[in-house]
């Protein structure tokens, strides 16, 4: 038996509403369903009419009860405020949403105890909160005050306004597969693995729909196998950088054009940087084969030494989180940054575009950030400052006439602009190119 405090039901709520404001009852009932429409139907009436008492400033007695745990075979449609202690069978990626306005996140997982399986929905903060404590399959958690739906005669739970989900054993590593091990049809794999290198993800159609699949490459430290992520999970790899630590939950094996693969399902999930004492070695930087701009093909990596024959400053600062690097969104007048929730205020970076000749063609690259103020020559604050003294073009009229006619070596990937249809470069690494470097990389090789 478990203590806990509950909400009192809607209609107690508004009784207390009336009596304590001396409003009426039809005013109140308005208030409510304002506060359901406003969070698009995520929100319980007993939670809204609690939300509604807050603001009113009236004190609510939360009443204690004693409330049995359940097991998931006894569970009813209607029930709530109901108890359990369950192991997760399956987590699902988080998905973010907008509804009405507002934006929003959910994350799924089925979760059973020795009588049956159910699946659970967490919404918004809980779902946040879920991914924030690396909470693994396998783990056992405890579900305080939820609620039981009934969705295509299927029950389903989901954690009411005040509920509460607790870690009580995290999933530990046991069934982590080797990529050596990896068989073509092996299903519902579960890998420790550092990132290689991610690739760029692509859209494509199929049967009328609209979907989009990023490749990347992982390691275990005794060997690396090429990955494919669909739809959302493409926009997770996306945000992934060299030497990441993940676990990839439910994926699958498949032959490839180069040997075994592993794919990324609507069934399987990323954890970056998961709990874990296991030790992976960090990949050692990556080397970038030379090739010319004209052998290059979408995204393919490379390094080629090039002329600098033009810049494009265009929108010259583009603003991210300060935290975290990622673009932040202004909702209701506050920034919010989906990784690190509300920021104060953005930081800026530079954005900059050239047009490179390495002998063989003539291409446009892109640089971000740190390799944009390589190129350049100047920071993002510097030229900020300029801009704020009034002397913005005189200034980059002057990075011009000192950058245009040098040689660079650049680092990148090559990538297939949508709008255009023509091959760009998206710049890794720049540096100024030497001469005294070239005589004594010739020296060492012929040694």
């Amino acid at each position: 038996m478990i203590l806990m405090q509950s909400l009192e039901s809607a209609e107690q709520t508004e009784r207390l509403i009336m009596e304590k404001t001396g409003k009426p009852e039809g005013e109140i009932k308005e208030l409510i369903e304002k506060k359901m429409e406003k969070y698009s139907g995520m929100l319980s009436r007993e939670g809204a009419a609690f939300m509604v008492a807050k603001e009113l400033k009236v004190e609510l007695s939360l009443e204690k009860r004693i409330s049995e745990k359940k097991a998931i075979e006894s569970l009813q449609a209607g029930m709530s405020n109901v108890d359990l202690e369950v192991t997760i069978v399956q987590a699902f990626q988080a998905k973010s949403f907008e509804k009405n306005g507002r934006k929003g996140k959910m994350l799924s997982l089925v979760v059973s105890d020795a009588t049956g399986e159910i699946r659970l929905t967490l919404w918004h903060e809980q779902a946040k909160l879920f991914e924030e404590q690396k909470i693994e399959k396998g783990a056992k958690i405890a579900l305080h005050n939820c609620r039981v739906q009934e969705f295509q005669e299927k029950k389903q739970l989901s954690l009411d306004y005040n509920g509460k989900l607790e870690l009580l054993e995290n999933g530990t590593q046991k069934s982590v597969a080797k990529i050596e091990e990896l068989k073509e049809g092996m299903q519902n794999i579960d890998i420790l693995a550092r990132v290689v290198r991610a690739f760029p993800a692509r859209k494509f159609v199929r049967e009328n729909k609209e979907g989009k699949v990023a490749g990347f490459e992982i390691s275990d430290g005794k060997d690396s196998i090429r990955a494919s992520a669909w739809n959302e999970l493409a926009e997770e790899v996306e945000r992934l950088s060299q030497n990441d630590l993940i676990k990839i939950e439910n994926a699958y094996a498949k032959q490839g054009l180069r040997g075994i693969e592993v794919h990324l399902g609507w069934q399987a999930r990323i954890i970056k940087e998961p709990k874990t004492s296991e030790k992976i070695p960090e990949i050692a930087q990556r080397q970038y084969p030379k090739e010319k701009f004209i052998d290059l093909e979408d995204s393919k990596m490379f390094e080629q030494k090039a002329l600098i024959l033009d810049l494009n400053f265009g929108k010259l600062f583009f603003e991210v989180c300060p935290k975290c690097g990622r673009k932040p969104e202004r909702i209701e007048e506050a920034l919010v940054c989906e990784n690190c929730g509300q920021i104060a205020q953005t930081e800026k970076r530079l954005a900059v575009s050239a047009m490179l000749d390495d002998g063989s063609a003539v291409m446009r690259a892109s640089f971000f950030g740190k390799q944009a103020e390589e190129l350049v020559g100047m920071t993002a604050k510097e030229l900020e400052a300029s801009e704020k003294e009034g002397k913005l073009n005189e200034t980059m009229q002057k990075l011009f006439e000192k950058v245009a006619g040098e040689e660079i070596v650049v680092q990148g990937i090559a990538r297939t602009n949508t709008m255009s249809g023509k091959l760009e470069i998206t710049a890794r690494n720049v540096k100024k190119a030497s001469a005294k470097e070239d005589a004594e990389k010739i020296i060492r090789e012929m040694k």
